[in-house]
């Protein structure tokens, strides 16, 4: 791993570990944001900070959701909530102990991690791009196949109700993350970009679910489940290059 100033042991040390709940997700998503901010006084803030506050920030939300009787299937949501996160720090263990290794996915933004012409914005973008599109269909037959039961499209209302979570938390997060240049872009968009933005969180979070239904039609074929994974991380990958391009 190449990460300046962040102590690589300590950086392992998080990242390797599995979480069992939402809680414990939590817990490891803020061990890993002091870390990272540790290293902001000598270098910049790595982009994987700017996606990982974020991600806190929805899973936190997630967490009360769950405590005040949002969800109809609430087993479901805290089972999937751990399953995404596992496959997060899972790449993240993956980068550091074998970069070459790891999921391109991921790896386009981890790689892009000190570069002061990529804004904070960009690399929040980039992780809900990988997160999204290349994690959350297998974390959701991840989570079936954990709870034994069939895929259920019953779930689906409690998995669309996330979709609320980021509409409400979006915005003050852009407060957070944007610098000037995305700042005046977004006073220019108005509305239209909040609504864009909305939109792009419901079209690929149900795209994920769709892609996850066909995953599971065929998850007792390792061949097919391992092409479906190259071919994803590939398209998203790419899609993560043109996200981090200077602008």
């Amino acid at each position: 791993m190449d990460m300046p100033g962040v102590s690589a042991e300590k950086f392992q040390a998080v990242v390797d570990r599995v979480p069992a709940t939402v809680p414990e997700v939590i817990a490891q998503q803020a061990e890993l944001q002091s870390l990272l901010e540790a290293a902001a006084p000598a270098y910049p803030v790595t982009g994987l900070a700017y996606f990982n506050y974020l991600y806190k920030v929805i899973t936190e939300t997630v967490l009360s959701a769950l405590g005040d009787g949002s969800f109809v299937q609430p087993e479901f949501l805290s089972v999937l909530d751990v399953e995404f996160a596992k496959r997060y720090f899972s790449a993240l263990s993956a980068w550091g102990n074998r970069p070459l290794a790891a999921p391109r996915a991921w790896g386009v933004l981890l790689e892009r991690g000190y570069r002061p012409d990529i804004s904070a914005m960009q690399f929040a973008v980039a992780g809900v791009n990988a997160h999204i599109n290349f994690d959350l269909a297998f974390s959701v037959v991840n989570t079936f196949t954990a709870l034994g039961i069939d895929f259920d499209e019953g779930c689906r209302a409690d998995y669309q109700y996330v979709n609320q979570i980021f509409h409400v938390r979006i915005p003050t997060l852009k407060d957070y993350l944007e610098n000037n240049f995305w700042a005046r872009l977004d006073d220019l968009g108005g509305q239209w970009d909040d609504w864009l933005e909305d939109r792009t969180v419901v079209m690929t979070r149900d795209r994920a679910w769709k892609l996850a239904r066909r995953i599971w039609a065929v998850r007792h074929l390792p061949g097919e489940v391992a092409r479906a994974s190259h071919r994803l991380d590939r398209s998203t990958s790419l899609i993560g290059r043109g996200l981090l391009v200077h602008v």
